[in-house]
């Protein structure tokens, strides 16, 4: 699957699971900051993606920096090709 395929599906999902309002979701956008995901929309967050990727997280997904879409679109990168 091509990183831009994954983007599109973690826009859906975070489309979907977040409270925001922001038109545009790029590789630079702000988990915490720009889309006001907290613990509990991480949550939910990682379970749909989860669902949407057919993955299951490990403890290693969340190793490291997950700042941004960006981050998230890389780790889901790397899971895929494990996968």
């Amino acid at each position: 699957m091509e990183k831009t395929e994954i983007l599109e599906k973690v826009k859906g999902v975070l489309i979907k699971e977040c409270p925001t309002h922001l038109s545009e979701i790029k590789l630079s956008t702000s988990l915490a900051g720009d889309l006001a995901i907290d613990s509990l929309s991480a949550a939910a967050l990682a379970q749909e993606i989860e669902w949407q990727f057919g993955l299951t997280m490990t403890d290693d997904f969340f190793e490291g920096p997950l700042e941004t879409v960006g981050d998230l679109v890389e780790k889901l990168a790397e899971q895929v090709r494990i996968h």
